[in-house]
């Protein structure tokens, strides 16, 4: 809840906008789940708790420091009994997408439960086409046996984040993807297509 109390004048001033929480997050998903190490530099991490919680669950090491948060990877993610979206503070559910798709490569049985919006599980059936286990227990929650490796395949992104996490299934997959429905991840992330490039993907066509 906020309360502004207008009649005052306004004056200039000097504000720095701050990084999204959303993309850092989809970002550090997108290392554990593919491997290696990451430093997403003026990541927003005193946004990111509930993130950074999970991923460290997950296998993940990450080092906050003066650049921003640092971030290795496990050989492969771990499997968490839990992950269940909540308002902030709590785990986010646009980084739902992120995590499943975590999930679907770690070790052992993962339950994401998706408390805040509907249709959040659009992804499954893009993702069970990449060779991945995951059962629908009800319209808000998934059971994730994760394999040891996805296979590429073609898939359509249907919103926004669903989108981004279907890139990172076709980072971590064998083989190669392709990806349609594009302008919808191009509504939340700029240039996602070179970051990831330079973290060593080979993206073309986009």
């Amino acid at each position: 809840e906020i309360t502004v109390q207008g009649g005052r004048p306004l004056y200039g001033t000097e504000f720095t906008i701050p990084t999204d929480r959303i993309v850092a997050g989809t970002y550090l998903f997108a290392t554990v789940a593919t491997g290696g190490c990451t430093l997403l530099e003026h990541a927003p991490v005193m946004q990111l708790d509930a993130t950074i919680r999970v991923a460290e669950k997950m296998g993940a090491v990450c080092h906050i420091c003066s650049e921003g948060l640092f971030i290795q990877a496990p050989e492969r993610p771990k499997a968490v009994e839990i992950i269940s979206t909540a308002p902030y503070p709590g785990f986010p559910t646009d980084l739902q997408s992120m995590a499943l798709v975590t999930a679907t490569l770690a070790d052992g049985m993962t339950v994401i439960r998706e408390n805040i919006f509907e249709n959040r599980f659009r992804i499954v059936d893009e993702l069970m086409k990449m060779g991945a286990n995951i059962q629908m227990m009800n319209a808000g929650c998934a059971r994730i046996d994760g394999v040891e490796r996805l296979k590429g395949t073609t898939m359509t992104a249907r919103e926004l984040r669903g989108g981004a996490a279907l890139l990172i299934a076709a980072t971590a997959a064998k083989g190669k993807s392709t990806i349609s429905g594009c302008k919808y991840i191009y509504r939340g992330y700029e240039r996602i297509e070179n970051d990831l490039r330079e973290l060593g993907a080979r993206i073309a066509g986009v």
